[in-house]
């Protein structure tokens, strides 16, 4: 409880309170102290690992590891619009035209992931389309026919592209 004498607060109150601000303003004008340095930053340094006698077959060649081209010294970070595009065009769609009766009319759109590698890792087909023989014709072809060059992926080791089809009565 605080005790007022004469309508004023003690003074050991008074004077505790006084010296906790001048101890909080001493505080923040006080010059500030040497800046904090950090180490430099270093590039990352893969290594395939090595195979041990214990080790599966399927760990070796995985997407974790750097996929560099024979004589190539540089991959790019990333796929461009280009390539992406490129990648595309390879794929045949003739056998899905007609997977079912009465053909498919509309935009099929399919998200493909694409590893380091430059590889289709996977193929999903959106809605609305998502369930037809279409749709699994595809994601098939795409799978197989869509070939992309490889990349570093240091940041981001894989590319999502997502990518319609047109379906149309007229197109052969």
């Amino acid at each position: 409880m605080l005790e007022f004498v004469n309508g004023r607060l003690k003074t050991g109150v008074a004077l505790g309170v006084l010296a906790l601000a001048a101890a909080l303003a001493v505080w923040l004008w006080r010059p500030p102290s040497g800046a904090v340095a950090a180490p430099p930053l270093k590039p990352i340094h893969l290594t395939p690992r090595a195979k041990t006698a214990d080790s599966p077959d399927s760990e070796i060649g995985t997407e974790d590891q750097p996929i560099m081209p024979v004589g190539t010294k540089e991959l790019p970070e990333q796929l461009d619009r280009r390539q992406l595009e490129a990648g595309m065009a390879k794929v045949k769609l003739d056998k899905c035209r007609h997977a079912e009766e009465p053909p498919y009319t509309g935009t099929l759109t399919v998200r493909v992931t694409i590893g380091r590698s430059g590889s289709v890792q996977s193929v999903g087909v959106l809605p609305p389309a998502e369930g037809t023989l279409t749709a699994q014709c595809v994601a098939k072809q795409v799978k197989r026919d869509a070939e992309f060059p490889a990349f570093r992926g240091t940041l981001v080791p894989t590319v999502e592209l997502t990518w319609p089809f047109l379906f149309s009565l007229d197109s052969k």
